[in-house]
């Protein structure tokens, strides 16, 4: 027989060199092997090897387009250059397509996920009342109000027609989301959607069939406590496209018993001064049922100096502007005519969130 091939003690070397004392079992460090080997040889383990350091790539710029320095912020408008001002565009109303997207954070796509600003308000205001949503941008929060608060209709109106048409995709959306009459009469709200979202995107909305005007029966309503029985949801939901603070269209009905103005009033202001933004609260008085609620939500006053900045006709506007936001309430009351007003949210002032406003309720005397 053959004689048993001896068992070699391994060792763990970085090093290509071996001694022959190392094969034999020895561990005598070779003037090749490293701190690193040395710590394998007695640990057992191989070295993680460093990563080389790799020098950051240089920044590119393309031709012709100069990188922009960071500036001071100037103490007045004036001092800011023309050259970096916007021009005009179809957004000096406030009017960005993804206003909710960046808003919200939570899901509100069926619907149910009510707006925070909605929690605010309670259901006797609306429910069998008649609603306008002004600056209504792609319509969730009409939509919510229709589907959760059961009004007798509820107008939305913006003046871009590309959003009112989102509002209107929007709400089919959700319509197709929600369960059949049949099933919910009688029965408690529905949380949630009843149909998977995967539904209307795979074989397409359920279309809302109504007019795209307010029903000519609902014009001249005596009150809202009538005998006309509440439209249904989706039915009892309306959009419109027009400039409500400058033209009430004949096809919108012109009272009301609930009014939502929810951040608008600074592209108003900016638009239109002081003098523009008061029509806008007589506007409102004047459409509001005796007793009825028109509910305020001002952006703050520091947040009009970005907006002006970049657009160049607002810069004078912005310093005429004599009427600041925190005196709205006094404005309303004591120079449009409201009887009472009621503070239904105070933002926080801890934090310095660009969304948590104020929110008022205004009342009109019977």
């Amino acid at each position: 027989m053959s004689e048993p091939t001896p068992i070699r003690k391994r060792t763990y070397l970085v090093s290509p060199v071996t001694s022959s004392k190392a094969l034999q079992g020895e561990n005598e460090p070779t003037p090749q092997q490293s701190v690193n080997d040395t710590l394998a040889t007695t640990t057992n383990e191989w070295p993680v090897p460093k990563r080389p350091r790799t020098t950051p790539p240089s920044p590119t710029f393309t031709v012709g387009k100069a990188t922009p320095e960071k500036t001071k912020r100037p103490s007045s408008l004036v001092s800011t250059p023309k050259d970096n001002s916007k021009p005009l565009s179809s957004l000096i109303h406030g009017n960005y397509s993804n206003y909710y997207g960046y808003r919200h954070q939570g899901d509100a796509t069926h619907g149910r996920e009510l707006d925070p600003r909605l929690m605010t308000l309670e259901p006797d205001w609306v429910t069998g009342k008649r609603v306008l949503d002004i600056g209504c941008n792609a319509g969730f929060v009409t939509t919510s109000l229709a589907l959760n608060f059961h009004p007798l209709w509820a107008v939305g109106v913006d003046i871009d027609e590309n959003l009112v048409q989102k509002a209107k995709r929007h709400l089919n959306f959700v319509y197709s989301l929600q369960p059949p009459h049949e099933l919910t009469d009688g029965q408690p709200p529905v949380t949630g959607s009843y149909f998977p979202i995967s539904m209307p995107l795979l074989y397409g909305n359920i279309p809302v069939f109504h007019e795209s005007q307010v029903p000519t029966r609902y014009h001249h309503l005596p009150s809202a406590n009538n005998a006309e029985i509440p439209l249904r949801f989706p039915s009892n939901v309306f959009f419109h496209a027009a400039d409500w603070v400058k033209d009430t269209p004949k096809s919108l009905p012109p009272t009301y018993d609930l009014i939502l103005a929810l951040s608008i009033t600074k592209w108003i202001h900016l638009n239109q001064a002081d003098e523009g933004l008061g029509r806008f609260f007589a506007k409102v008085f004047q459409q509001l049922a005796p007793g009825g609620r028109f509910i305020l939500e001002p952006q703050p006053f520091r947040t009009y100096y970005n907006t002006a900045r970049k657009y160049t006709a607002m810069r004078n506007v912005y310093q005429s502007i004599k009427l600041k936001p925190e005196e709205f309430p006094k404005y309303l009351l004591e120079t449009v005519g409201f009887q009472s007003v009621t503070v239904l949210h105070e933002p926080r002032q801890d934090q310095d969130n660009g969304f948590d406003r104020p929110i008022y309720m205004f009342t009109k005397a019977q």
